[in-house]
Parts: structure tokens; C-alpha cells; sequence
């Protein structure tokens, strides 16, 4: 039977009426314990429990938005077959027939006739020189390809690191909720025994009064656990795409030995990555542009044959193969243009790329520290639980000596809850940070996570091939796009 992590006392004995919960509380208490219910469910003792490799590996083999960014990614490699196409010749057959019917004055005589013409065209195009544009176009294509490579990697990248956050945000809030019902329990039951202490005159009304608020503050941090919770549960269900089971906790990793050798990897950075292939493109369209100023030459062949083409001719074959010299003298500056704009676009590209390397250097470095930060954090807070635990068990031993007072108990019960919470933070920013720096320099990929069933996915290769064949006959237009 699956049970809750959140259990609800009652006050058990004779309890005073002033000591009873109100109708408002109670109604709060069975709210409070209808919403714990998918806690329960969710993390049940008999469900299996999944380990965070588990769930990433869910996280990216179906997740729609990387299914996405690869559809785009295929979509921009056919930019390179485009580009390959000025390679190669065209080759076009055309054909036409055709019914006359004329009639004309000879002399003194009115004469008519008809023809019933039939044409047929073979002609082969074939451009010898263009300037290198359709080398510019070529490289061109393949490094927006490359970039949309790229962007496919860091998609996939914040997919999994978002798989990351959810879970980890889920385990420290399905903590955080345990301890606030455990916290709530406890003051219950420390309300119950300080109305008996009053009942003998061991305790007086402010003490009675003290614990009332210290357990409806309580009762007010399981609400907003419980939120949270809930929270939580939506994000990963948003993200992974299933509902949470129990989750193991998260082993820690360490991204990186030393902040310097995390820094060496800025350009491992996919964001990087793909400004460097912007710049790389814009090269190639400076070429392209400037391909436009140059002469063309194109070879072509033709043969046609006609069949009744005049009343003269009953058949008529031609043949010709000509060179064609186009040399631009003047073209009204539109050209020059295009060169000056694409060298800007240059200049821009390169200056968004050296901003972007100090943003990854500041993200990267900012993480680190983090990281480091939280793994001291959780250090000293786990022995502060461990202290403040210990320093509970003596209070409410020295309350019952008569040394302490009931307020020291409350006290050391809130600061062992503060500090559980804080502990559980800890850990989640431990997990979170040390993840977002092997996001940062590229090392968040399923291949260094080893995730199962992801070795053989296709998806964020560039199919496209890297040299242009002389002739491409197949078209791939009746292939089905799901089988790439």
C-alpha cells in the first residue's frame, strides 16, 4: 500500500478544548494531507527507482524540441546539394508540335495550304567559370551547416541540463517537504506535551502560546513545501515528459579539476562553436559577392531536329556548340555593394564572437566558483544538521530536567528545520552548478554521459556529403523525412 512521506498527527488523550484545533485548522491538516497524496504516489516505496542517467536518456530520446532542431539541421544541409548544383550541367529536352493553316494570293490566284510542325530540342549547359562563385557558395553552405550542427548540440546540451535542474530541484523539494511534515509532527507533538506540562504547572499559557505559533509557522512551511512539490512535479513532467518515480540521489561530479583547465575549453562551448562557423561563412560570402565582379564563361551544345517547319523545308536538323563570354563593364554599383556590405557583416561576425568567449568565460568562471561554493556548503551543513540534531535530543531532555525552557526546545526544533532545508539546497546547487560548467564547455553531450540508447541515434550527424559529385541523378524527394 503506497503511503505518504508526510504524516499527520493527532493529539492524542485529554486535550483542554483551548488546546483542539479550530474547524480552519482541521480543514487545513486534511487539505495538507490530500495534497501530500502524489507525493506518495509519486515516490512510492514499490516503484522503481530511476537514477538521474535514466531519466536524461528519457530526456533526449523523446524530446520534441530536439526532435526539432534536428528537422532544422536537415532541412540546412540541403543547402550544400543546392550549392553542389553549380557544379554540374544542366541538361534540359524540350519538345513542341503545332497545326497551321494559311492561305495567300499568288497572281490572280488565292492559294492555301497547312504545315503540321514538329520540334525537338536537346541542349547541355555547363558553366566552366563564375569567378569561384559556386566554390564560395559551397563552403558557404557547408559552414551554416556546421553551425546549425552546432546549434543542434547545445540544444541537445540545455535539453539535458534542464533534465538535470528538474530532477534535482525535485529530489531537494520532495527533502525539503519530508522535513517540513516531520517538522509538523513533531511540534503537534510538542504542543500536546506542553498542555500536560500546564495541566501539573510545568508550563504556563505563553508557553502553550509559543508552541501554537511555532506549529501553525509549521503548518504554513509544509503548504509552501507541498507547493513547491507540486511545482517541481510539473516542471519534470514538462521536461522528461513522464511522471517522477523515486529518484536516487545524485552522485557528485566534479566538472573540472582546476578553474583554468575548465577555461581552456571555452571553444568547446557550443554557442562558440557556432560563431565561429558564422565568421568562417562570412569569408566565403565575401568570395561569393565578389564573384559577381568577375567574367563568366559557359559552354553549350545544342541539337534540334523540326519536321515541316516551313513550306520550303520538309526537315531540318541543327547543331551547335558555343562558348559564352560574359563580361561585366558596368553594373550600376549594386555588386560593389554587396562585397562592402558582406566585408561589415565580417567584421560584425567577429566581434560577436570574441564577445561571446568573454560571456562564456564569465559563465564558466561564475559556475566554477558556485560549485566550489556549494560543495563547502555542504560540508558545514551537514554537520550543522548533524549538531543542531544532537543539540535537540538535549534540550528536550534538559526541559524535562527543568533546566531548559520549552522556548529552547522550539528554538533548537526551528534551527535543526532551517538548517535541513539549507542542507538540501546545498546539495540541489551542488548537483545544478557542477552540471551547468560541462554544459558550458561542451562536455554535457549523451556520449560523455554514457546515457543507454543513445549510441546508435543518428540525430546531430551531418549526413550531407562533404564533396560534390560530378552528377547526382537521385532526387530523395519520395523518401520519407521521418527515415533521416
Amino acid at each position: 500500500m503506497k503511503t505518504s512521506h508526510v504524516r499527520t498527527a493527532t493529539f492524542g488523550g485529554m486535550v483542554p478544548e483551548w488546546l483542539r484545533p479550530s474547524s480552519a485548522q482541521r480543514a487545513f491538516l486534511c487539505a495538507a494531507a490530500l495534497l501530500a497524496l502524489p507525493a506518495a504516489t509519486a515516490f512510492a516505496p514499490d516503484a522503481a527507482a530511476r537514477g538521474l542517467r535514466d531519466v536524461l536518456a528519457t530526456t533526449y530520446l523523446t524530446s520534441p524540441r530536439l526532435d526539432g532542431s534536428f528537422r532544422q539541421l536537415r532541412a540546412v544541409e540541403e543547402n550544400i546539394a543546392i550549392a553542389c548544383g553549380g557544379y554540374r550541367p544542366s541538361l534540359i529536352v524540350q519538345g513542341t508540335s503545332g497545326y497551321t493553316d494559311f492561305s495567300f494570293e499568288q497572281g490572280q490566284q488565292d492559294r492555301s495550304d497547312n504545315l503540321q510542325t514538329s520540334e525537338i530540342s536537346l541542349s547541355l549547359e555547363q558553366n566552366i567559370y563564375r569567378g569561384g562563385r559556386t566554390e564560395a557558395t559551397v563552403r558557404s553552405a557547408r559552414h551554416q551547416t556546421e553551425r546549425e550542427k552546432a546549434v543542434f548540440d547545445f540544444t541537445a546540451s540545455d535539453l539535458l541540463f534542464d533534465g538535470v535542474t528538474v530532477y534535482a530541484n525535485l529530489l531537494r523539494d520532495q527533502k525539503v517537504l519530508d522535513a517540513a511534515g516531520g517538522n509538523v509532527t513533531r511540534l503537534e507533538e510538542q504542543l500536546v506535551a506542553t498542555g500536560k506540562r500546564r495541566r501539573v504547572g510545568e508550563a504556563t499559557r505563553t508557553d502553550s502560546s509559543q508552541a501554537e505559533a511555532r506549529l501553525a509557522q509549521a503548518r504554513a512551511d509544509l503548504a509552501q513545501a507541498q507547493a513547491n512539490y507540486q511545482g517541481s512535479v510539473a516542471d519534470f513532467r514538462a521536461v522528461v515528459g513522464e511522471a517522477p518515480v523515486d529518484l536516487e540521489a545524485v552522485e557528485p561530479t566534479v566538472p573540472a579539476e582546476t578553474l583554468e583547465r575548465a577555461l581552456e575549453l571555452v571553444d568547446n562551448n557550443y554557442e562558440v562553436v557556432a560563431a565561429i562557423a558564422q565568421v568562417a561563412r562570412a569569408d566565403a560570402d565575401i568570395d561569393a559577392s565578389t564573384a559577381d565582379l568577375l567574367p563568366r564563361l559557359d559552354a553549350v551544345a545544342a541539337l534540334e531536329y523540326s519536321d515541316d517547319p516551313t513550306v520550303l523545308i520538309d526537315r531540318q536538323r541543327d547543331a551547335r556548340v558555343q562558348l559564352q563570354l560574359r563580361v561585366p563593364l558596368y553594373q550600376g554599383g549594386g555588386e560593389h555593394a554587396a562585397v562592402r556590405q558582406s566585408k561589415q557583416v565580417r567584421i560584425q561576425r567577429r566581434n560577436q564572437l570574441e564577445n561571446l568567449r568573454r560571456d562564456v568565460t564569465d559563465r564558466i568562471t561564475r559556475g566554477f566558483r558556485q560549485w566550489q561554493a556549494a560543495e563547502w556548503r555542504v560540508q558545514q551543513l551537514t554537520l550543522q544538521v548533524e549538531a543542531n540534531r544532537a543539540a535537540l535530543d538535549g534540550v528536550e531532555r534538559e526541559v524535562v530536567g527543568g533546566t531548559r525552557l520549552i522556548l529552547d526546545e522550539l528554538d533548537a526544533q526551528q534551527e535543526l528545520f532551517n538548517s535541513q532545508v539549507a542542507l538540501e539546497s546545498a546539495l540541489r546547487d551542488r548537483v545544478v552548478n557542477a552540471y551547468s560548467v560541462l554544459a558550458e564547455t561542451g562536455q554535457l553531450t549523451p556520449q560523455a554521459l554514457n546515457l543507454e540508447g543513445t549510441g546508435d541515434d543518428m540525430r546531430g550527424r551531418i549526413m550531407a556529403s562533404t564533396n560534390c559529385r560530378i552528377l547526382d541523378i537521385g532526387t530523395g524527394i519520395g523518401e520519407n523525412p521521418e527515415s533521416r
